[in-house]
């Protein structure tokens, strides 16, 4: 299970150095991260 958790946070950070290049592209995946946090904390 910790193995796919660590994928998913090497995905997301491959994404946000893409995001730097695309502003639209990092507000979806700051909406993503702040969904999964609120998910993670529940």
């Amino acid at each position: 299970m910790w193995q796919t958790k660590n994928l998913l946070r090497l995905g997301d950070l491959f994404i946000f150095v893409r995001a730097d290049l695309n502003l639209p592209t990092t507000t979806f995946v700051l909406n993503i991260s702040v969904l999964r946090g609120r998910r993670n904390d529940v």
